[in-house]
């Protein structure tokens, strides 16, 4: 009844912990962007369905992975995460029903960041939708993609966990893959480059994530956590000014 589909890339430290807690699956299917370190020997340990598949963008990785899927729901994981037994239980009932209202779940996550359950700043009511029927979503964006569905979406009480940050230096090696990717969408959007949004949207970020979205609630992390998202913001539009410029 259930497949679960896992992206990856040099994921090896995370690997084992995140697909031994999908083994209740029916299936796991695991698509690896051209890992250099044992990320897919990993999950062939635990899998037929691994494969190497050139990275081109999030979606494209996600949605190949889901054309390989044979049952009718798919649970979309990312090395990151964890289900827990409770989440397990929850969606084993939900796709076990003969007929249901929904055809998509949001799960909750618990993000861990910096040691610490983070539930506030850029974190607050995060809960993005990963268990679906399998003819009913398609994934779009090229970065922070998200299912298109097709019919309700429902959500489920349990969430994941969430292991976003564990250090700085993890969230520096993330911020350059990252804001690399989305300066390239904005200078393929032909977008034109203005000075000051290298200091307006740094300082309108912070602000978004400490005060609107309450960060200053998590403490010392979470003011941490608001400056470094001020800074991917910096680095995103210097990125895309380099682009322009070039």
């Amino acid at each position: 009844m259930l497949s679960a589909i896992v992206i990856s890339y040099n994921s090896e430290k995370q690997m084992e912990d995140c697909l031994k807690c999908l083994t209740f699956c029916d299936e796991i299917i695991v698509v690896d962007g051209g890992s250099r370190d044992g990320t897919l020997a990993i999950a062939r340990k635990y899998t037929a369905h691994a494969h190497s598949r050139p990275f081109d963008h999030f979606s494209a990785q996600k949605n190949y992975a889901l054309s390989l899927a044979a049952q009718p729901w798919v649970l979309s994981v990312d090395t990151d995460e964890r289900i827990t037994d409770l989440l397990k239980e929850e969606i084993q009932y939900v796709t076990s029903k003969s007929s249901s209202d929904y055809s998509a779940y949001r799960i909750p996550r618990k993000n861990i960041i910096l040691g610490a359950h983070l539930a506030y700043g850029a974190n607050k009511g995060d809960a993005p939708v990963r268990l679906f029927h399998r003819e009913a979503a398609v994934f779009e964006g090229m970065i922070h993609e998200k299912l298109k569905v097709e019919g309700r979406v429902g959500t489920l009480r349990h969430p994941m966990i969430h292991y976003s940050t564990q250090t700085v230096w993890d969230y520096v090696d993330k911020l350059d893959r990252y804001t690399a990717l989305e300066a390239g969408c904005l200078a393929r959007q032909n977008r034109p480059f203005r000075c000051l949004q290298l200091a307006v949207r740094p300082l309108l970020r912070f602000f978004q994530v400490y005060v609107v979205k309450q960060g200053f609630r998590d403490g010392f992390r979470g003011l941490i956590y608001a400056f470094m998202n001020s800074f991917y913001e910096f680095i995103r539009y210097v990125k895309f000014w380099e682009l322009k410029r070039s």
